[in-house]
């Protein structure tokens, strides 16, 4: 079983009330990864997550911090500041995604095999593949796999 490192915007897009298309694809496919393939893998979330899913107030946060509540938490180390600041120094993120770094450092620091986003521009994002696995290596940390959930439940369908 791998360890799956979920970003804010995968609990966010299970319960959006938004009836955009993009909306509405990304709430779909991820309530199928929910429902049929969550339990393929052991689900965590990070205080970052935590966090970012009360700051504010909007349709769906309770639904989705209630499908967050029992899964394992990720604390935010110093290592995991260390490697934030890492990232933005070495510009493989900007420091205004600074947030999309600390979910990036959670997941290396603490050994996650895959962090699946919906965040195309910052994290699942195939250029910055090999500056953040360099980045890493030169740190010691793991290199999570980054994914979106529509990407996930392609290769959990292609390996049957």
């Amino acid at each position: 079983m791998r360890n799956v490192y979920l970003d804010t915007n995968v609990p966010s897009f299970l319960t959006t009330t938004r009836q955009d298309p993009a909306s509405v694809f990304r709430r779909e496919l991820t309530q199928k990864f929910w429902r049929g393939h969550g339990a393929k893998y052991r689900l965590f979330v990070s205080e970052l997550v935590l966090a970012e899913l009360t700051a504010d107030a909007w349709p769906g946060r309770d639904e989705a911090l209630a499908a967050v509540d029992a899964l394992l938490r990720l604390p935010v180390t110093p290592e995991v500041r260390r490697a934030t600041e890492a990232y933005i120094r070495a510009r493989v993120m900007p420091d205004d995604a600074r947030g999309d770094a600390a979910h990036y450092a959670c997941a290396s620091v603490h050994g996650m095999e895959i962090v699946l986003t919906w965040n195309i521009r910052h994290l699942a994002n195939p250029g910055k593949t090999e500056r953040l696995a360099a980045l890493n290596r030169r740190l010691g940390l793991s290199t999570p796999v980054v994914y979106t959930p529509e990407a996930l439940l392609e290769e959990d369908f292609d390996d049957g």
